[in-house]
Formats: structure tokens, C-alpha cells, sequence
């Protein structure tokens, strides 16, 4: 089975909606396609017919048939504007899995036999529960009182699992504590905890202090680690441990937030890149540079292979194989407004060039496959598709849409919004979409997640 997957939590309010937008619904008897979409179809499929990725570049080796494997099955978990939790996956009718309405966050298991998901009335107090995808075997991992027993701090008013995913090939659940606070703030307690989601035994990998923001390699051997002035490493057994791979200047954020970088691993695990803004991102006459480093698994070696132009955090998103990167930079010397260029490079800042330029420009992920990358202008829900080399197209049919994923090389979840509805989407380049899950309802005043698996 791949493992390709995306998980997210949003809580939507209108300011939320700037930055990020994300929500999700009750589902329809089972995916249909839209007559709306139907009636577009030939239009899109003639404006993506230039971002075809052709057939010829993926030769048939040797001994190999030339009929395609059967694709794996997608499987998506969600919340409705109840908070309850469903389960959809393809070929199959939506099932409701929970009547509570209490559901936090949700994470789906690599192989999408199993559902964890975080119950409480409110952020302070939260349990840790599990669930077969057919609505059995639900029971609790660990409570909130549990929680704050974890890691104590004073003058917290609860603790909560933040990170929460699940170890790669494995039906484990990762997470570092957060102690909650009245009032704005944020901390992470830097620990690392494992819980068995078959047998609830739970245990610290790593004490507070000695962890931080975690990613898995993408075999699951290897663990980096951030903190907001390193990055380091270590076996995902605790073992081996290469503290410091990188070391870079706390970097300023003009809020109470800690930056963090975000370490991106090379599909065969043997290394990572990071992208590191500058210690005072507002600097100007000149900018300072945002540095992309290139840090060996072995923990020795790391290097700075390429420096941007970016200003104060605008985002660089490196793509899967790490070859490419889009990122946003102003137009000129000085910033005007909310106008930005979008500009594609090398995955060393090599061949840097302007692809569009607008206004409110978001940068969504690339696909698996590096060849595609979705961002938005003009607007926040005004989805876009583009490739190298290619004139961007909108993404759906919709002009509506946000919060996309990729689900694989092809194809796509996002949310579309018509007056008071909202569905749940899966596009596909060049093909109408297909309707998931939908709900009446203002998406901007719903907390809902959903997590996929493929």
C-alpha cells in the first residue's frame, strides 16, 4: 500500500479564513458526480489537456505486464458541522461512526483500518480515543486527566496532544504534549510519546526538554527534531542520537510565536532539506537571504546550497523529491501591498523564474510526483493548478474552493461553498469532480477535521 497521505485540523473563523481554510461535512448516500460539474467538464478537460503528464514517462521495465496495478483504495475521515465522525472510502456508502459531537481532531491510520481522534466539550479537556473504520472497538487511550499527569506544569488548565500522527507502517500514535493556558500562548513541552492504539500501552520515548516538533523519515527508521534554534536527529527508537545537525538564529516573528523550521525528508530517507528565513525577517536595504540547507541523515555534512529572496515569512514549499521549490517574493525593492510573485526554482535556487504575479497569492503542496503544485490569487478560494513550464488553470469547477490535497499524482481533495452549503470535493486533472460529503451551513463558523489515507 502507499503511503501517501495528508493530515489536518482547522478551526475556521473569518480570520483563520486568511491564513488557512478547511472544512468538511456529513456525507451524501455515496460519491456522485455533480451535473454542475458534468456541464464544465469538456472546458476544464481542454484548459488542463497542456498539464497532462504523458503516458510515455513511465516505461514498463522489464518482466512487468503493461496493465496498470489496481490503485489503492482512498479512505477519508471526517467530521460533520456536529462534530460527529464518519468514515467514506471508496465503493462504498459514508458511515457514521460517533453520535457524541465532541469529536476535536481525528487521524486516520496508514492503512485506514483505524480512526484516533481527540473527545472533549472543549480545547482544555480532551480524551485520546480510538475506532475500527466500521464503527467498532471504540475505546479510550488515554484520558485528560491522564494527559496532565504526563508532563505537568504549573498554572496550566489542561494538556493535549499536539503532533498526534501515527507512526509510519505501524498502529502506533506519536505525540508531544501541550500544556493549555488561559489567554493567548503557546508551548510544546519538547517530550515524545508512543501509545499502542491495539493495546493502549503507552510509553516516553523522550523526556521533556530532549525532543521537540517531530517528523518521521518516510520509512519510519528516523526522527528529525526542531526546536526554535536547531534541528537534530535520532533513530526512532531513541537510539543514536545526532543533536545539532543545524543550528540557526532564533528568528524573530514580531508575535509570541516560536519559529520553527520545517525539515521536508527525501523520499529514500537519506536526507532532509530545511528552509531558514533570516534572524529579522523585516530587514530591508538590503533583505536578508532565506538559506535553504541540505542535511545528510548520517547527522554530518550539513550544507547551504541555495539562498531567496523572501520576504519577512512568505512560504518556500519544497517539492516530495526536493528538486523543485515554488516560494512568493514582492514584485520590487520595497512591498506593496499584498502583491507577490510566485516563482519556481531548482530545489538548489537554480533556474529561478517568474511564473505569476497577483495579489493575496497562497501557496498550497506539490503533488507526489513533483510535477504539479496548487496555490491560489486573487483570493483566497480562487484555486489554482499549475506546472513548469505551463499556464496555470483553475483547480475545480467551482470559483469557490479551498483547502486542497493531494490524494495522488492525479488526483485531489478540496472544499467547494455555494450560499449557506459546502461540499467535500475529489477532483482530478482533466476529469469532473466527484462530490464526497456536504453540509448546509456557514463553513466560517464550522470546527470540523478530516484526515485521508492512500
Amino acid at each position: 500500500m502507499k503511503s501517501k497521505r495528508v493530515t489536518f485540523l482547522l478551526v475556521i473563523t473569518v480570520q483563520a479564513l486568511t491564513a488557512f481554510a478547511c472544512n468538511l461535512g456529513v456525507a451524501a448516500p455515496q460519491a456522485e458526480v455533480d451535473v454542475q460539474a458534468t456541464s464544465v467538464a469538456a472546458t476544464l478537460a481542454a484548459m488542463y489537456a497542456h498539464l497532462e503528464t504523458p503516458s510515455s514517462d513511465e516505461p514498463v521495465e522489464e518482466g512487468e505486464s503493461e496493465t496498470p496495478a489496481a490503485p489503492d483504495i482512498l479512505r477519508v475521515a471526517y467530521t460533520d458541522s456536529n462534530r460527529n465522525l464518519w468514515y467514506w472510502q471508496e465503493g462504498a456508502a459514508p458511515r457514521q461512526l460517533t453520535t457524541s459531537g465532541d469529536i476535536q481532531q481525528i487521524s486516520i491510520a496508514h492503512d485506514g483500518t483505524l480512526i484516533a481522534f481527540l473527545r472533549g466539550a472543549d480545547y482544555s479537556s480532551q480524551d485520546l480515543w480510538v475506532i475500527h473504520n466500521d464503527g467498532s472497538g471504540e475505546r479510550r487511550l488515554i484520558s485528560a486527566a491522564e494527559f496532565v499527569s504526563l508532563t505537568p506544569v504549573p498554572d496550566s488548565i489542561g494538556t493535549a496532544a499536539y503532533g498526534l500522527v501515527w507512526v509510519p507502517g505501524e498502529h502506533t500514535l506519536a505525540f508531544t504534549t501541550q500544556p493549555l493556558f488561559e489567554g493567548p500562548g503557546f508551548m510544546i513541552n519538547n517530550d515524545l510519546w508512543l501509545v499502542d492504539a491495539q493495546s493502549g500501552d503507552r510509553r516516553m520515548l523522550l523526556a521533556p526538554g530532549s525532543g521537540g516538533m517531530f517528523t518521521y523519515s518516510p520509512d519510519g527508521a528516523q526522527i528529525a527534531l526542531v526546536t526554535p534554534t536547531e534541528v537534530s536527529l535520532i533513530n526512532a527508537d531513541g537510539s543514536n542520537r545526532r543533536d545539532a545537525v543545524l543550528t540557526y538564529a532564533a528568528v524573530m516573528t514580531y508575535s509570541e510565536y516560536a519559529y520553527h523550521v520545517q525539515p521536508r525528508w527525501a523520499p529514500d530517507s537519506s536526507y532532509l532539506r530545511v528552509v531558514v528565513p533570516p534572524q529579522d525577517p523585516l530587514l530591508s536595504s538590503p533583505r536578508p537571504p532565506t538559506a535553504i540547507w541540505h542535511l545528510p541523515a548520517s547527522g554530518t555534512g550539513a550544507s547551504q546550497i541555495a539562498t531567496l529572496d523572501v520576504f519577512f515569512l512568505d512560504p518556500v514549499v519544497l517539492s516530495p523529491d526536493l528538486q523543485r521549490l515554488v516560494y512568493l517574493r514582492p514584485p520590487a525593492a520595497e512591498v506593496t501591498d499584498n502583491l507577490r510573485e510566485l516563482r519556481i526554482a531548482g530545489g538548489d535556487g537554480s533556474a529561478d523564474t517568474l511564473y505569476a504575479s497577483g495579489d493575496k497569492i497562497h501557496l498550497y503542496d506539490w503533488s507526489p510526483d513533483s510535477e504539479h503544485f496548487i496555490f491560489s490569487i486573487n483570493g483566497f478560494t480562487s484555486l489554482q493548478l499549475g506546472r513548469a513550464g505551463s499556464e496555470y488553470v483553475p483547480l475545480s469547477e467551482s470559483g469557490n474552493a479551498f483547502q486542497p490535497r493531494w490524494v495522488d499524482r492525479r488526483r485531489f481533495l478540496y472544499i467547494a461553498t455555494s450560499g449557506g452549503n459546502w461540499e467535500l470535493r475529489l477532483g482530478e486533472i482533466g476529469a469532473p469532480s466527484t462530490r464526497i460529503a456536504g453540509d448546509s451551513g456557514n463553513p466560517m463558523q464550522l470546527q470540523v477535521s478530516y484526515d485521508f489515507s492512500y
